[in-house]
């Protein structure tokens, strides 16, 4: 299938929906000055959607089944959403049975910093990532005392509730947080066919430490949903196909940042994901797939100054994959990958060069060189060159999947693609950057065929694809809570 961290805030809010619209209510007490903020906002953009956290992200585009995204694929800078994928804490997410479920993230988008697109050197430096690019989602810390509660309802049995809350104590120079959330929507129709519903539920929980030399944060979360299926993954839409998902998160992640020249992290992470899916909701038996896909992740980086004119930036990561599978059967693969990126500073040019060593269970190792040079023009202006190479082993259902609309292929090879960028960004007052124009050279991207109208569709590799294009993004702060946006991409 296709700063500082002592002073807190305390705050508390209310949304009610009626008739398709949400009004939201927040109160705030800042020392002795009271805020009460009004707003009204759309129903659907109600919190911890598949994709919603990644919908405002330059240079990456969310392409959502049915409206609440039952299931929804990440593309980066118009690539196939299998060479995307997002970072928790600097580890690499993936899932082995396939890429449509690398991007469920079932966490509140009150626990980060805003996602921002990694790519070429940047996404080297801090992980092997995923070949087009990677969306990190890094840990805010967790210094205010809040409480929301959210409600609405539309037409066509739309109806959502969420809860959050995070409670701060300080002990000393250190902040200590306890934080957690619930959410359940729910919706009678996602899209054209009117059997598509959606319910789901989601909870979870966090526990941070905070203070000026170091981050610690433990999580985890659950989260449910059985949706309609029918069009999804190239299936005919005769079939009254349905799906459901559970997926559990547990991570841990350590930062420690005395220096600011020299950070170091170690991030852990477990994810399980139980899928379930029916091409007949009305005749099970015509044809029925369970897959359970387990993913472990370890993943440390620090830089390291070595002397005025020398750094380096070292990276290793480590990940198991596990699926046990109906169809596609039952199969475990391992990774594990050392980089080291050596730094010299002339003034404002900063020249890069090294790699990183990659060994795979059940492939050759591959070694795969990077390298860069920025030059500072200004304190506020960057132009940068960089030349990156990635790989990336294809699913178990490219592989191993067998269904009446899709047959894998165990013949396929890992996708190897080069990348060259060459770029200009910087900051104003009020204003942020990036262009890049960008080459990728990939061999064994792997794609779904059919050979006729109405055969099965067929994974195969395809031997070579170019990609050029310049992709253009800007940020205008026009007041200190509005912001105006621009995305361009030409390919």
């Amino acid at each position: 299938m296709k700063s500082r961290f002592v002073n807190t805030v305390r705050r508390a809010g209310v949304t009610v929906g009626i008739m398709g619209m949400a009004l939201a209510v927040v109160a705030r007490d800042e020392m002795t000055n009271i805020v009460v903020e009004v707003a009204a906002r759309a129903i659907a953009e109600r919190d911890n959607l598949p994709g919603t956290m990644f919908q405002d992200v330059h240079g990456v585009s969310v392409r959502r089944q049915g409206e609440g995204s039952p299931q929804a694929d990440l593309s980066v800078r118009g690539a196939p959403f299998s060479g995307s994928g997002y970072l928790l804490g600097g580890a690499a997410l993936r899932n082995a049975q396939t890429e449509h479920w690398q991007f469920d993230v079932p966490l509140p988008d009150a626990w980060f910093e805003p996602p921002a697109l990694l790519t070429g050197l940047d996404r080297f430096r801090v992980s092997p990532g995923h070949p087009s690019g990677s969306v990190a989602l890094e840990l805010a810390p967790l210094t205010e005392n809040e409480r929301r509660i959210a409600a609405g309802g539309g037409d066509k049995g739309l109806a959502f509730a969420n809860v959050y809350a995070a409670e701060t104590e300080a002990f000393g120079n250190t902040v200590g947080a306890v934080s957690a959330f619930a959410s359940f929507d729910r919706s009678d129709q996602t899209d054209g066919y009117r059997d598509n519903f959606l319910t789901r539920a989601t909870a979870g929980g966090r526990v941070s430490a905070v203070n000026d030399s170091m981050q610690g944060d433990v999580l985890t979360s659950y989260s449910w949903k059985e949706f309609g299926a029918r069009s999804f993954y190239g299936t005919s839409p005769a079939y009254p196909a349905q799906e459901s998902l559970a997926d559990m998160t547990v991570a841990g992640s350590l930062k420690l940042m005395r220096d600011p020249e020299q950070v170091s992290r170690l991030t852990a992470v477990w994810k399980q994901a139980a899928d379930d899916y029916l091409l007949d909701r009305d005749n099970p038996s015509l044809y029925e797939n369970r897959h359970t896909a387990d993913f472990i992740a370890l993943h440390g980086e620090t830089r390291r100054v070595l002397a005025e004119s020398w750094s380096v930036d070292l990276r290793a990561d480590g990940d198991l994959e596990a699926v046990a599978s109906e169809s596609l059967g039952d199969h475990t693969r391992a990774h594990g990958s050392l980089a080291v990126l050596p730094n010299y500073h002339l003034g404002p040019l900063t020249f890069t060069a090294g790699g990183s060593f990659d060994v795979f269970s059940t492939d050759a190792p591959a070694w795969l060189p990077a390298a860069g040079i920025e030059w500072a023009v200004t304190e506020r202006q960057t132009l940068f060159a960089s030349y990156t190479e990635s790989v990336r082993q294809p699913s178990y259902t490219e592989l191993n999947y067998n269904s009446p609309a899709s047959l894998g292929n165990t013949g396929l090879q890992r996708q190897h693609t080069r990348m060259a960028e060459l770029g200009w960004k910087g900051e104003a007052d009020r204003l942020t950057w990036r262009t890049a124009f960008f080459y990728e050279d990939s061999e064994n991207v792997v794609d779904w065929v059919q050979a006729v109208p109405g055969a099965r569709w067929t994974s195969v590799n395809l031997q070579g694809t170019e990609t050029f294009g310049v992709a253009a993004d800007g940020t205008f702060r026009a007041a200190p809570s509005a912001e105006v946006g621009l995305d361009a991409l030409a390919l």
